[in-house]
């Protein structure tokens, strides 16, 4: 008896609160082409920024013969 307290009832009340969460989150239809985003006039891109987030750093030695 416990083990249904202790386990199973914070298991079923979070599954709840996901669910909740989970259908609250699907207020968009899938779009599959640009075409709904570019107008008659064309692509307008008002934010132009390249954002340099890493690099990556590959050394090899050269031996010598």
């Amino acid at each position: 008896m416990e083990f249904i307290i202790i386990v199973l009832v914070p298991l079923l009340i979070a599954f709840i609160v996901c669910s909740i969460f989970k259908a609250q989150m699907k207020t968009t239809g899938k779009q599959y082409a640009a075409r709904v985003y570019i107008n008659e006039e064309g692509l307008d891109l008002t934010d132009k920024i390249d954002d340099f987030t890493h690099t990556t750093v590959s050394r090899r030695r050269i031996e010598n013969k």
